[in-house]
């Protein structure tokens, strides 16, 4: 097999473990660098010329004149890829984690990926947008789960550990608190939740302190009746395991920006957790189709309420749709998929 070279601009959280298991698949070749390419456009000519810089140090990593060139993550590359002249002698793939709203950019990704041999997605749903925009040439592979702890310890026991009532429902809310994942909206949605349920119900927050800060997040829950959990720094694979463990389900409150995939939706599927997101989009859809949980209005806060109190009442079991799709995130099948999307390219 020649050369694969993967190549990622993003080195923390998720990027790491997905670099690393994709690099486990023989001849890849890590030629990933943390770059400065995940800033917004505020002026167009230094945004061009620092995502250039990724394509220039890639295209000069790669040596051999059959090599694959994989860029795991085109979502801060293709505004400009599409300008950029591409090197003939290379055949490349792109991996998109989130379908863009804007028509503009939804243009400039469907000339990007006309450079592409194939661009890889995460869910069908995402393969279905790419498809109303003329984009054809797309494979699906699921994310899979990276981390699963050989730790075996019941759901009780992990809430006993972290010093939570083993009597009420924990639903947590886990990673970066970044404004896309409206962790704010789920804090308003707090206060429309009946007092009938106060006293069954955690809400558990784990992750890097970000836009929603410390202070909003406390200063919205002291004024609650209802018990809480905070914990707000990078968590290592480990605690982010034990916190997935420790719930009674998974909520995620984003926005309708958020339009990609979701880790702790991914890792509390695979632990057979209920998960509860908004109607839109991909998390919608897989939710929805799999029977994972339960979704709400998008960006509703009377909704997200409602659907919190259905779920204390509700007895959700994992079912055989949501067995079936718990089955196609193993790690295996992941690296499986892709070890094969490569071989058709070398052979």
């Amino acid at each position: 097999m020649n050369q694969i070279c993967l190549m990622d601009n993003i080195l923390d959280g998720h990027h790491t473990a997905y670099l690393k298991t994709l690099n486990q698949i023989p001849a890849t070749n890590n030629i990933s660098k943390e770059m400065m390419t995940i800033s917004p456009i505020r002026s167009i000519v230094p945004y061009m010329k620092e995502r250039f810089a990724v394509f220039r140090y890639a295209f000069g990593e790669v040596n051999h004149r059959f090599s694959v060139l994989h860029f795991l993550y085109i979502d801060n590359l293709y505004v400009a890829g599409a300008a950029y002249r591409f090197p003939k002698h290379c055949k490349l793939i792109g991996t998109l984690h989130q379908f863009p709203q804007s028509s503009i950019k939804q243009k400039l990704l469907r000339m990007f990926c006309r450079r592409l041999e194939y661009v890889i997605v995460h869910s069908e749903f995402t393969g279905a947008q790419l498809e109303e925009i003329g984009i054809f040439n797309y494979v699906v592979i699921n994310y899979p789960v990276f981390y699963n702890s050989g730790l075996q310890i019941s759901r009780n026991e992990m809430k006993v550990n972290a010093g939570l009532s083993e009597d009420k429902m924990v639903i947590s809310a886990l990673g970066g608190t970044r404004s896309d994942k409206g962790l704010d909206l789920l804090l308003q949605a707090l206060k429309y939740i009946g007092k009938e349920y106060h006293d069954k119900l955690i809400i558990n927050i784990a992750g890097k302190e970000e836009n929603i800060t410390k202070e909003q997040i406390n200063h919205t829950l002291s004024s609650l009746d209802i018990e809480s959990r905070v914990v707000l720094r990078l968590l290592s694979d480990e605690e982010f395991y034990q916190n997935v463990k420790l719930s009674d389900a998974i909520i995620l409150p984003y926005r309708t920006i958020f339009n990609g995939n979701s880790g702790p939706m991914t890792e509390g599927v695979y632990q057979g957790i209920p998960i509860i997101g908004p109607s839109h989009g991909n998390i919608g859809a897989l939710i929805n189709r799999h029977r994972l949980g339960y979704t709400f209005e998008s960006e509703n806060i009377e909704s997200i309420a409602r659907t919190i109190e259905h779920f204390i009442n509700d007895k959700w079991q994992v079912n055989e749709l949501s067995e079936q799709y718990r089955q196609s995130l193993e790690v295996g099948a992941f690296i499986q998929n892709h070890q094969e999307l490569y071989e058709k390219l070398i052979n």
